[in-house]
C-alpha cells in the first residue's frame, strides 16, 4: 500500500531526525561539559529509548543502571516498572490466546497495553529531563576546574 509506505518513511525520518537533533543539542554538549560520566551515558541511553520505533520491556533494562548511578526521580523508575509489567501482562494473553476481534477481554487488554506504552514513554521523558537538568548543574568537579 503506497499510503502505508509513505507513513512508514515519514515515521522513520521524524524519529531519525529527532534522535540526531537530540544527540547534537543535548547529549554531546553534556558529554563535553560534565565530568560525571554517567550523565551523558544516561542521556544517550534514554534518548535512544525515547526515539526508538520499537518497544520491548526488556529495553528498560538499559535504563536501570541510570537510575542506580544518578539521582533520577524515583517516580520515573516506579512508573517505568509498572508500565513494563502491564505491557508484559497484556502482550502474552494477546499473543498466546487466539481471541475473536470482538472479544471484550481483547479490547480491554489492548486499552491497558496502549496506556502502559504511553506511561512508559512518560517515565522515560521524566528520567531524560532529570538527567538533562543534572547535566546542566555544575558538579563539584566542574566547579573546582572552573575556579
Amino acid at each position: 500500500n503506497p499510503k502505508t509506505s509513505i507513513a512508514l518513511v515519514a515515521i522513520l525520518l521524524v524519529t531519525l531526525a529527532g534522535l540526531v537533533v537530540t544527540y547534537v543539542a543535548v547529549v554531546l554538549p553534556a558529554a563535553r561539559s560534565t565530568h560525571e560520566r554517567a550523565l551523558p551515558v544516561a542521556l544517550a541511553v534514554l534518548t535512544v529509548l525515547l526515539w526508538s520505533r520499537l518497544y520491548s520491556p526488556q529495553f528498560s533494562l538499559w535504563a536501570i543502571p541510570c537510575f542506580a548511578l544518578l539521582a533520577l526521580p524515583r517516580r520515573a523508575f516506579v512508573l517505568l516498572t509498572v508500565a513494563d509489567v502491564c505491557v508484559f501482562l497484556t502482550v502474552y494473553p494477546l499473543t498466546l490466546v487466539d481471541r475473536p476481534h470482538d472479544d471484550p477481554v481483547r479490547a480491554g487488554l489492548l486499552v491497558v497495553l496502549a496506556t502502559a506504552v504511553v506511561l512508559r514513554h512518560a517515565a522515560l521523558v521524566i528520567a531524560w529531563l532529570a538527567a538533562r537538568d543534572l547535566a546542566r548543574v555544575p558538579s563539584a568537579a566542574n566547579t573546582a576546574i572552573r575556579a
